[in-house]
C-alpha cells in the first residue's frame, strides 16, 4: 500500500504539477498524514523538492509550500529502434528531454544493432547533469514485440526474426529495461497530460495501424500481452489486398499508409515513385480518386472506433498518426463513428501526428516507475526499512 500510495502521489504532481500536500491529499484520496510522511520521504530521498519559490493561493493561515519534482535528480533513459537509425534520451520524471543522442545502424547484424543502441545509452548516460540517477530505460521497436521475453519476435523492415533487446541492454547498463509497442508509450504520454481521462483507447492510424488500451489509467495488456491488436478487425464492403492471415477486408490490409498508397499507384492517381505525402497533396489539389481513397480509409477508422467504443466502453478516444496530414480525415472519422457508435463526437480527440518515438518509449518506464517507486530507489528501500 506505501509503494502504490507513493506512486500516485508521483502521477498527481506530473499531471497536476507543483502542489502543497494537503491538495495532493485531496486530489489522490490519501490522508494528509501519510501525504505528510510520504512526501517526507521522497524528499529525503533527493526526489521531490520543496517549491520555495511559489505557494498556493490561500487568503488566511499558513503558507502552503507546494512540493515538486526535483530537477535533474533522476531520469529515466528511452531508446527506440527507428526505421532508419536509433535514437537514445534522457527523460526527467515529468517526461521532459534532458538529453537525446541519435545514430545510424551498424553493419551486421541484429543483435549489433541491439548494442550499438546500449552504447547510445551509456553516452547519454555520460551527458547526464552531475548528480542525476537514471533508474530504467524504456525501449520501443516497430515489429512484433514480446514484452515479457524482451525481445522482438518479427521485424520485416530490418529483417529482424527473435531478437532479445531487455537483456543486453540491462547487462550492459545495469538498468532494469522495460520494452514494448510504441502505441503504448504514445497512450502513456496522452495521459500524462489528461487528469480527466480514466480510461483511454489510443489508435495510431499510419504506416501501421496500432491501438494501445488504458483501463483505469492502467495499460491492458492482456493475457499474452498483445491487447489491443485491431490489424484484422473486419471493415464491412471493404476491398483491397489479401491481408498476411488469408482473408480480405482486414483493417490493417486496407487503411494503412502503405494500403492507400499502393491502391493510388494502381488507379494512377500518384506516379510510381510517389508515397503517401503526394496522395495527401493530391487530395488537398481536390483529386477526387485521391479525395475517395483518403475518405475510405477515415471510414473505415471510424468503423473501428465505434467497435472499439462498444467493447471498452472509454471516456477517451485518441486518434493519432500520419493519417491526420489530410484535413478531410477528422470531420470523416467523426461523422461515422457518431452514426454506427450513436455516442458524442466529443468522446473523440484528434492529438498531433505522433508523440515523439524516444518521448514514448521513456513513458513506458516512467509508468513502470510511477507503479511502484520504491523497488527501483534503494536509497527510499533504505529509509523505509530502518
Amino acid at each position: 500500500m506505501r509503494e502504490m500510495n507513493m506512486g500516485s502521489l508521483l502521477r498527481a504532481l506530473r499531471v497536476l504539477g507543483p502542489r502543497a500536500r494537503v491538495e495532493l491529499a485531496e486530489y489522490t484520496g490519501i490522508s494528509p498524514a501519510t501525504v505528510t510522511k510520504l512526501v517526507a520521504n521522497l524528499t529525503e530521498a533527493e526526489i521531490l523538492v520543496e517549491r520555495a519559490d511559489t505557494h498556493s493561493l490561500r487568503l488566511t493561515g499558513r503558507p502552503r509550500v507546494p512540493v515538486d519534482f526535483n530537477p535533474h535528480r533522476r531520469a529515466v533513459l528511452a531508446l527506440h529502434l527507428g526505421p532508419d537509425s536509433i535514437t537514445a534520451a534522457a527523460l526527467d520524471l515529468r517526461g521532459t528531454v534532458l538529453v537525446e543522442r541519435s545514430a545510424d545502424y551498424p553493419d551486421g547484424s541484429a543483435a549489433r544493432s541491439v548494442q550499438a543502441g546500449a552504447r547510445l545509452l551509456a553516452r547519454v548516460v555520460k551527458a547526464l547533469p552531475d548528480q542525476c540517477v537514471a533508474v530504467g530505460v524504456g525501449v520501443t521497436s516497430a515489429g512484433r514485440v514480446d514484452r515479457e521475453h524482451g525481445a522482438v519476435r518479427g521485424r520485416r523492415d530490418r529483417g529482424w526474426d527473435d531478437v532479445l533487446v531487455s537483456a543486453p541492454i540491462a547487462d550492459h547498463l545495469g538498468l532494469p529495461v522495460e520494452l514494448d509497442q510504441p502505441v503504448r508509450g504514445e497512450a502513456l504520454a496522452a495521459l500524462a497530460t489528461d487528469e480527466q481521462a480514466q480510461h483511454l483507447i489510443h489508435l495510431s492510424v499510419g504506416e501501421e495501424i496500432s491501438a494501445a488500451l488504458l483501463i483505469d489509467r492502467h495499460v491492458h495488456r492482456g493475457h499474452t500481452g498483445e491487447a489491443g491488436g485491431v490489424a484484422h478487425l473486419p471493415v464491412p464492403g471493404a476491398r483491397g489486398p489479401e491481408c498476411g492471415c488469408g482473408q480480405t477486408g482486414c483493417l490493417g490490409a486496407v487503411a494503412t499508409d502503405v494500403a492507400l498508397v499502393e491502391a493510388a499507384r494502381a488507379k494512377k492517381v500518384i506516379g510510381g515513385e510517389d508515397g503517401y505525402a503526394e496522395l495527401v497533396a493530391a487530395a488537398d489539389d481536390r483529386s477526387r480518386p485521391a479525395v475517395a481513397l483518403l475518405r475510405t480509409r477515415a471510414r473505415a477508422i471510424g468503423q473501428a472506433l465505434a467497435v472499439l467504443a462498444d467493447l471498452v466502453d472509454p471516456d477517451r478516444l485518441l486518434v493519432g498518426g500520419s493519417a491526420l496530414a489530410w484535413g478531410g480525415f477528422q470531420p470523416e472519422v467523426e461523422q461515422t463513428f457518431v452514426e454506427l457508435s450513436g455516442r458524442r463526437a466529443d468522446l473523440l480527440r484528434f492529438g498531433p501526428g505522433r508523440v515523439e518515438p524516444v518521448v514514448a518509449a521513456g513513458m513506458l518506464f516512467l509508468d513502470r516507475y510511477f507503479d511502484d517507486p520504491v523497488r527501483h530507489e534503494p536509497e527510499l528501500q533504505r529509509r523505509l526499512n530502518a
